[in-house]
């Protein structure tokens, strides 16, 4: 197995820092969407020494809270819009181009879940509120029958982005008619920030935490992060990641995405679970991470 050094929780404050990442054309706020709104898109533009990633050894977990999801339901209104386009014949949606997926601008979230799965998306900015993300995310499923892709541009956007996956996945975990769950393939546009996490919807996984789970920071190196990812998926382990802060999960999400390409010709494709844990370090301060639950999934014969 390998291992990118291993250090104790405890000391995590130490190793978390940040780098400033500029994001790229958040484009619309999720609030607009949910309100199936013709105002114009607002954009903001914006673009590491890198380290190795870390394990993170051994996981105090203080008893109590480790692997406890802090996310609760994201509210049952969030995303319920049922505003069409049959009562507005003039309205015809401005597709936006994406890498491998295209978003309707101005469009509710009905329009959406009808949309094949190339528009089936969702627009997120670093001011997007996670839980009616995470809302949108469980109607669409209600409606569609699967999730739809959450474009995201820059290391804020990508979090709020993966925070809300974790909310739906747990609300949908905990559904006592049909519990479902969410894996997520992260995809970028080239060398740029821009991100397509574009999500399945399978049975519920078990994502438990390890003592050898990974330990990502603001600057780690994704590439290194992504070799030590593909020689564990390699020998068929599963891999935990656990990652604080926007910088930590956008490197986190960069280094599956480069995982995938290293993993081509073993015909491995890489995919993630978020969910929220609360740990404790060694004086009982607790804090909340991201634990990424990765996957490597062969194609069957």
């Amino acid at each position: 197995q390998c291992h990118i050094g291993i250090h104790h929780i405890g000391i995590l404050a130490r190793f978390i820092s940040t780098t400033q990442i500029s994001t790229m054309n958040p484009d619309m706020a999720l609030d607009d969407i949910v309100k199936a709104s013709r105002q114009p898109t607002k954009r903001r533009n914006g673009a590491g020494r890198s380290n190795e990633a870390r394990t993170a050894g051994r996981v105090k977990s203080g008893g109590r809270s480790a692997g406890k999801r802090v996310a609760k339901t994201a509210g049952r209104a969030a995303g319920k819009s049922t505003r069409s386009t049959e009562s507005r014949p003039d309205f015809v949606p401005k597709a936006r181009a994406f890498p491998g997926h295209s978003h309707l601008n101005g469009a509710s979230l009905d329009d959406i879940a009808a949309a094949d799965d190339s528009q089936r998306t969702l627009k997120v900015s670093k001011e997007t509120n996670v839980k009616k993300l995470a809302g949108s995310i469980k109607y669409i499923v209600g409606v569609a029958g699967s999730p739809p892709t959450a474009l995201a541009g820059g290391p804020s956007a990508v979090n709020q982005a993966v925070k809300a996956i974790a909310i739906a996945r747990a609300d949908l975990c905990d559904d006592e008619d049909e519990p479902a769950d969410i894996l997520v393939q992260p995809t970028f546009d080239g060398k740029s920030v821009r991100c397509a996490l574009e999500m399945t919807r399978v049975k519920p996984i078990a994502d438990e935490m390890d003592t050898e789970d990974f330990l990502v920071k603001g600057t780690s190196d994704p590439h290194k992060v992504a070799g030590a990812i593909a020689a564990r998926l390699r020998e068929g382990d599963r891999i935990g990641i656990l990652a604080k802060g926007d910088d930590a999960v956008f490197k986190t999400v960069q280094s599956l995405a480069v995982a995938r390409r290293y993993l081509e010709d073993d015909e491995i494709d890489v995919k993630f679970a978020p969910r929220f844990v609360n740990l404790e370090d060694d004086e009982g301060t607790p804090s909340t991470y991201v634990h990424f639950a990765v996957l490597g999934r062969r194609p069957r014969r």
